[in-house]
């Protein structure tokens, strides 16, 4: 069942697909019963085969954080900004802080609202990931 995206999600396609980012083979967003936000095919997708293109100008990346205008603070203070994780954080606060001069205010608040712990997922949850490392990473401590 198709419902009307929300005017985020509506606001966040738009900006994916300034940026260059295609899915020429997906409907997305998809709502499904019970209302589960996905995506629908619309043709046969081969294995392998891409789905989803996006210039490296649309990630949102940790080398993108490194290479920001946080760029000399980073690299004035390495003992703190060594770890990618951190750089990215520190990035997305920088990016919120400046709303609406910041590209990725859109991208930034279309993101999950909610706290997301893949490690408060079940066995068969993370078995439907079909990952082996992601799993590991959660499971094989």
């Amino acid at each position: 069942m198709q419902e009307e995206a929300s005017i985020e999600v509506q606001k966040m396609m738009e900006w994916a697909k300034e940026q260059g980012i295609m899915w020429p083979k997906l409907n997305y967003p998809f709502r499904f019963q019970p209302g589960y936000l996905g995506s629908i095919a619309l043709e046969d997708i081969n294995p392998g085969e891409r789905i989803i293109w996006a210039p490296n100008s649309a990630l949102f990346t940790s080398k993108l954080a490194y290479e920001s205008e946080l760029k000399p603070v980073f690299d004035q203070n390495p003992e703190f900004f060594n770890r990618p994780m951190i750089a990215m954080t520190t990035f997305i606060i920088w990016e919120k802080f400046k709303g609406p001069d910041s590209k990725w205010q859109v991208f930034l608040n279309a993101q999950p609202k909610e706290n997301f712990v893949v490690q408060d997922w079940t066995a068969q949850e993370l078995e439907e990931l079909q990952d082996s490392r992601l799993v590991c990473d959660v499971s094989c401590i």
